[in-house]
């Protein structure tokens, strides 16, 4: 925000996570949001910093525009916002979303990612979630802590819904079934993580060895870049995270995938971040 430009404010991600709430009195028509792009002032000039301000404006659609009431809210967990709203749109890594009486822009200096093998995406899309308040409150606990453990019986439950079958003793886990062969052919399996995370694979180290006959590397993330570890493309690195956003394990995810390694994403949220 800045005196210069009253009623305008400006967020920008990177590194951190950063989303922005909807919350609109009418129905909005489109759910997704075009990206504007530096590069797009048909100038001529290519200069990396170069971001228009002119016809920077997308406006998010309702039904009745005459009586319309929009408002935003930038917080970088979907906890922040969910007693206002359950709309949200989340932000990637460079992207700028400027909010101008009543009217969301997004717009990045230029189309090319630091990932060169990430697909361009022209738009963000606002998603539906499916958290509610309570899930997020203590409710008749005294701590969270003490709701956590409590909790943890039906928290399995869940975790094992869909995935188990306790008839035919088999779990069925679909983000992994097309990769099996890969995985079963690879060089090692390592596990990377930080903090809770990392110690959850340590835990399993052992019994993933003894099921799989694969050796089995658990790593911190931080230190693992630190040291620069050598990977290769036959092997399959585990990002833990529980919120998919933690800096260091997504450091080392973007460490890996520029060796070609084989990436697979474990974490407590249904939205995909990596």
């Amino acid at each position: 925000m800045s005196t210069h430009y009253p009623g305008e404010a400006v967020a920008t991600r990177r590194g951190s996570p950063l989303l922005v709430g909807v919350k609109s009195s009418k129905h909005v028509v489109t759910d997704h949001i075009p990206i504007l792009y530096g590069d797009d002032s048909g100038d001529g000039s290519h200069s990396p910093f170069r971001v228009k301000r002119m016809n920077s404006v997308i406006n998010v659609s309702v039904e009745d525009a005459g009586q319309m009431e929009m408002e935003y809210y930038f917080a970088s967990d979907a906890s922040a916002v969910i007693e206002h709203t359950n709309r949200v749109l989340y932000l990637e890594d460079d992207d700028v979303a400027a909010v101008h009486e009543g009217n969301l822009s997004l717009h990045r200096v230029n189309r090319v990612s630091d990932d060169k093998n990430a697909p361009e995406n022209t738009r963000r899309s606002i998603e539906t979630l499916k958290l509610e308040l309570q899930q997020i409150m203590k409710g008749s606990y005294e701590t969270f802590m003490q709701k956590e453990i409590f909790e943890q019986p039906d928290s399995i439950f869940n975790t094992m819904r869909g995935r188990v079958d306790f008839e035919t003793n088999e779990v069925r886990l679909g983000g992994l079934k097309d990769h099996l062969p890969m995985i079963r052919r690879s060089r090692r399996l390592l596990f990377i993580a930080c903090g809770t995370s990392y110690h959850s694979a340590v835990a399993t180290r052992q019994i993933l060895e003894e099921t799989t006959e694969m050796p089995v590397m658990v790593e911190l993330a931080s230190d693992f870049l630190d040291r620069r570890t050598p990977i290769f493309r036959d092997d399959v690195c585990f990002f833990i995270s529980q919120s998919g956003e933690t800096a260091d394990t997504l450091n080392a995810l973007r460490y890996c995938n520029k060796r070609g390694a084989l990436l697979v994403g474990i974490t407590n949220t249904g939205r995909e971040r990596a």
